[in-house]
């Protein structure tokens, strides 16, 4: 019985993935989708989504804080490296490259995006860091 909320915590977070990867995918090829559309794409039923994300502007903001996030996992082993200048530059390129298509969804979505403040918090200090290294 102890593991009966384990399995379910799991498979929320599945599912919750599963919708926001669909949720980027269809996004990125029309960012007038609805809800439903997403659902489909996701293999949920809307009730699902709905539970998840209350609205399409809540799940249009969750997708750019989780977009943020990763490029934050990509960037940060590179600011241990202590690199500068070019080199910086360089291996910036390198992480954040196969990540195109995530820029292209917030810069797609950012006038709903950027009504988040922990979304324009992260994106900021994004900025900030990247003059910095510049």
């Amino acid at each position: 019985m102890k593991d009966a909320p384990k399995k379910e915590h799991a498979k929320t977070a599945r599912s919750r993935s599963v919708i926001e990867e669909a949720g980027i995918e269809v996004l990125l090829r029309n960012p007038a989708a609805g809800m439903s559309e997403i659902a489909l794409a996701a293999g949920v039923g809307r009730a699902t989504l709905y539970r998840h994300f209350e609205s399409r502007e809540l799940l249009v903001q969750a997708l750019a804080n989780k977009c943020l996030q990763e490029t934050d996992e990509l960037v940060v082993p590179l600011k241990e490296q202590g690199l500068t200048g070019k080199e910086a530059i360089e291996a910036y390129i390198d992480v954040l490259m196969p990540m195109a298509n995530r820029f292209r969804f917030l810069m797609s979505l950012w006038n709903i995006a950027a009504d988040d403040p922990t979304v324009i918090r992260i994106y900021r200090r994004q900025l900030r860091e990247l003059r910095e290294l510049v």
